[in-house]
């Protein structure tokens, strides 16, 4: 600006605010100062800022490197006028294109899961959606999801019932004008408790939705040949149909159903694929209940956040099966896609002192996971019950002392150390401060934690403590090694 005389302003001005905007009186100064403009560079009146130094587009790394040089002076321009030039772009993320010529169902795709989902899908292509569920547009979330599609010209339709019932399947499916392109079958429904206290009301209230629903949605596609442009049929599973949960057999049977009628669907030459989802971060029913996520996260779940999720959900779409099954190994796989067993945040855990475990340890399916976990920490020693190989080390240790009339630690002191180390790492408590004598109700040991006690005590030392016990604000640590103890000596292991 120090080349410029005296009484001579400069201004810079952003004609994009002219262009984009919607006033006439805006477009027609846009076009006035344009012409001017080009009649000056026309005439040689306006000539460039010298020096230029030209990239050409396929170097506009090294245009915007050159441009932050401290001692660079003069302009940078990037040329396009190569035909030949090929520029190096990030791959998408996803390969899904959704037709804007379909109908996409989507069952129980209104909360926070869905309306991820759905949006996703807006962005690939779709245009007309059909959503079913219970409670319809009463809930504000939902009702902005549909406004929100609505203004980026989506058509939208909702129809409030229950997938379980085959009358509101029926309504959703008559309710799509074009051909149906695909289903998302993302209802569920929870009500946790202890198999032997689960009433028949709360086994349906989980198997509900997800077993009588999908059959639901299996039969009506059925009727009329709806499904002969069906491209895909997504149902959300869950991990704990896999690998089972305390105190949700009911959840759990639900989603290994949507597992298994994966591969039905299949055997009969029709597309679909059970998604195993893990803890997600973000977005969906975990990040809206943040007392369960804190759970999670204290067994050292890793949790997927909601950009993983949707390339889980493109992989999901873009590998239907729709060859006739058989009972191979490649088409199982191909059916089922099981997410959520990393175990990151375990490892995570264990670096920061705290001895953590995970029951997906001891399934004999998990034995390599098990195996490189076990490398990968330089914890050969410690996943003894973990890996299903008998009694933690300790207990099996003063078994054998026992055995051979030796000294050595009590079985009692080895129960006792390996109760402490668990109340430990279910707490996140470091071991030294575990108090033996300490009321479990001082600890703060809630249904879910004991729960996840109660699992561990079972398949580490074969034990069934009654699960009133661990919630007895009175038990401790001491007491409790002192009723396994005893477990075992009635059992005769000691």
């Amino acid at each position: 600006m120090t080349t410029f005389g005296r009484d001579v302003s400069f201004m810079a001005f952003d004609l994009s605010n002219l262009y984009y905007s919607k006033k006439q009186v805006h477009q027609k100064l846009w076009q006035k100062l344009l012409a001017e403009s080009m009649d000056l560079i026309r005439s040689g009146i306006a000539k460039p800022c010298l020096p230029i130094e030209v990239f050409d587009a396929s170097n506009v790394t090294q245009a915007f490197r050159h441009f932050s040089i401290g001692t660079r002076i003069g302009k940078v321009a990037v040329s396009f006028q190569d035909i030949e030039s090929r520029i190096k772009v990030i791959p998408s993320k996803h390969d899904i294109v959704f037709s804007p010529e379909k109908s996409y169902i989507m069952i129980g795709c209104l909360g926070g899961l869905g309306r991820s989902m759905s949006k996703w899908m807006m962005s690939r292509g779709a245009r007309n959606f059909v959503f079913l569920g219970r409670s319809g547009l009463a809930k504000p979330a939902a009702k902005d999801l549909v406004n929100d599609l609505r203004k980026q010209g989506a058509n939208v339709e909702v129809v409030c019932g229950d997938v379980g019932k085959y009358e509101d399947v029926e309504r959703a499916m008559k309710s799509t004008i074009l051909p149906i392109g695909g289903v998302i079958q993302a209802a569920m429904g929870l009500s946790e408790a202890l198999w032997s206290g689960m009433s028949h009301e709360s086994w349906h209230t989980s198997i509900g939705p997800k077993l009588q629903g999908t059959w639901n949605l299996h039969n009506a596609l059925r009727e009329g040949g709806r499904d002969a442009q069906l491209d895909f049929f997504v149902m959300t599973s869950s991990v704990s149909g896999t690998i089972g949960a305390a105190t949700e057999s009911n959840y759990c049977s639900a989603n290994a159903f949507l597992d298994a009628f994966a591969r039905y669907r299949n055997s009969l030459g029709l597309p679909a694929v059970s998604v195993g989802l893990g803890m997600i971060s973000e977005v969906g029913y975990l990040h809206e209940h943040p007392d369960i996520e804190a759970f999670m996260k204290r067994k050292g779940i890793h949790a997927i956040n909601e950009d993983e999720l949707l390339q889980i959900m493109d992989l999901a779409l873009m590998n239907q099966n729709t060859s006739t099954w058989k009972p191979h190994y490649d088409q199982l796989v191909s059916s089922h896609l099981l997410t959520g067993i990393e175990f990151i945040g375990l490892k995570e855990q264990r670096d920061r002192g705290f001895d953590g475990d995970d029951h997906v340890l001891a399934d004999p399916r998990a034995s390599l996971f098990a195996a490189a976990f076990a490398r990968s920490t330089n914890a050969g020693e410690g996943i003894g019950a973990s890996a299903g190989h008998g009694f933690p080390e300790e207990v099996a240790k003063a078994l054998r002392e026992q055995g051979g009339n030796g000294g050595g630690t009590s079985i009692l002191d080895a129960v006792r150390m390996v109760v402490a180390k668990k109340m430990s790492n279910l707490i996140l408590l470091p071991m030294e401060k575990v108090q033996l004598d300490q009321k479990f109700g001082e600890f703060g040991l809630d249904s879910m934690l004991a729960a996840e006690f109660r699992t561990f005590i079972f398949h580490a030392l074969e034990v069934d403590v009654p699960f009133v016990t661990l919630l007895n604000k009175d038990t401790s640590v001491n007491s409790l090694a002192q009723l396994i103890t005893e477990g075992l000596q009635e059992q005769g292991k000691c």
